[in-house]
């Protein structure tokens, strides 16, 4: 990639070199982790769609289930993503660029708690060690900072994970 060209021409050190960066897309993650016994990773597919008819094949053809997320690759923060839910949503795609950029389609998983929230942590490792980063709580299924619930409930929930995330997600999982 260019960026690896430039790291390499200039002889810049890196926190993360990009050829690692690569190995986390979301499409990479389900090869590599999907047969991870006790892990849930979604399908995801990159797609280079020119007609909105090219999700309907991959569709048909089960190359994904419904429902799944249409969302642009390098989008960050739930920008972008759509749900379809129904072949019908399809037609909704159309407000999208089919010009050559990539998409990723991936399966959605219900994953809401058992109060009806949605959450998502997020961790970081630097230097081989885990470190918690924070936990979103959200009525939407496009959990973000933009849309997580405040209140003192869901403060203390974060902090709890913050301090306890090791015994919170498991051993196995960590």
């Amino acid at each position: 990639t260019g960026a690896e060209r430039i790291i390499e021409e200039q002889n810049i050190p890196v926190l993360t070199h990009p050829e690692k960066v690569m190995r986390t897309r979301r499409d990479n993650l389900y090869e590599r982790f999907s047969d991870f016994n006790g892990v849930i990773v979604p399908k995801a597919l990159r797609v280079t769609p020119r007609y909105r008819r090219d999700i309907q094949a991959l569709i048909e053809k089960q190359q994904i289930n419904l429902p799944c997320i249409f969302r642009p690759v390098g989008g960050h923060n739930s920008e972008g993503m759509f749900l379809i839910e129904r072949e019908e949503d399809i037609n909704e795609l159309e407000r999208y660029a089919f010009d050559g950029r990539e998409y990723y389609l991936i399966e959605y998983i219900d994953y809401r708690d058992s109060d009806g929230k949605y959450r998502k942590c997020r961790a970081v490792y630097v230097d081989g060690e885990l470190y918690p980063r924070h936990l979103f709580v959200s009525d939407d299924w496009k959990v973000s900072m933009k849309t997580s619930l405040e209140g003192a409930e869901f403060m203390e929930q974060e902090k709890f994970f913050l301090e306890n995330f090791k015994a919170q997600l498991g051993e196995q999982a960590v």
